[in-house]
């Protein structure tokens, strides 16, 4: 009886600790990666002509997705304005006023406030500058208390 043939081919290496695979491992690993998630970034790359097109890339990359977003944020808010006018004349749902711009919208749920995300973004940013005043007077008024503790 013949014996069949391997369709796999033999293990050109005597052992996982064998010189040869090693420096063979170490070359593959220094050209692909070592696996899907592998990249180079300009902080780990280790050719510097190579960093300057990297950070080009990324820079890029960034402007392409915050425009995706803005495409996206104002195919959104055309979507609300439409739901809105369609809900008005129909008369579904009740209405508040958008407490940024004054837009009347659907009250989606008891937390809706805003007729936008550019709106809930404006009033975001708007209560954090108003947090961090906060917070500078408090720190004044405690220096006035006690001057000597903040000076050393």
């Amino acid at each position: 009886m013949k014996e069949k043939e391997s369709r796999t081919p033999e293990w050109p290496y005597k052992s996982l600790s064998d010189p040869k695979y090693l420096k063979d491992k170490d070359s593959i690993l220094s050209r692909s990666g070592n696996g899907w998630w592998w990249g180079w970034t300009a902080e780990n790359c280790p050719l510097d002509w190579m960093k300057p097109q990297i950070i080009a890339q990324r820079k890029k990359e960034m402007e392409e997705n915050k425009k995706d977003w803005e495409e996206q944020q104002s195919l959104q808010d055309k979507a609300r304005e439409e739901r809105d006018k369609r809900y008005k004349e129909e008369g579904i749902g009740s209405f508040i006023d958008c407490i940024v711009c004054g837009k009347e919208t659907v009250m989606i749920s008891m937390k809706t406030k805003y007729c936008s995300k550019n709106c809930g973004d404006k009033a975001y940013k708007q209560r954090l500058k108003e947090k961090q005043e906060q917070k500078r007077e408090y720190m004044r008024e405690k220096r006035k208390e006690n001057p000597d503790i903040w000076r050393k």
